[in-house]
Parts: structure tokens; C-alpha cells; sequence
């Protein structure tokens, strides 16, 4: 069973895009950032995260 993290960082920290709840988000970890799957594309290593507030 895979589990996905949750974050409470509630805009991507490339583009400041506010997320919804439940909304799946992306940890970038070359740069230890939360982004939207839109700027998540240039990364190469990264992880799913969930919103939650």
C-alpha cells in the first residue's frame, strides 16, 4: 500500500498558486519546496504530497 505525505504549506513556493484541500501537490526535493503539478514538471525528484489544512 503506498501512503502519500500530507502538507499544511498552503501555495506552491514556485508560482504562489493557493492549493484547495485535498488537492495533490508536489515536494520538489533538490529544492525542499511544495509545488503545483504545473511547476512540478522540471523536477525530476520528487514526491506527492496532499494539502490539508
Amino acid at each position: 500500500m503506498y501512503n502519500i505525505k500530507t502538507t499544511n504549506i498552503p501555495y506552491c513556493q514556485s508560482c504562489g498558486k493557493d492549493f484547495r484541500k485535498g488537492e495533490i501537490v508536489y515536494y520538489a526535493k533538490w529544492d525542499n519546496d511544495i509545488v503545483c503539478q504545473k511547476c512540478s514538471v522540471v523536477h525530476r525528484e520528487k514526491e506527492k504530497r496532499i494539502f490539508q489544512n
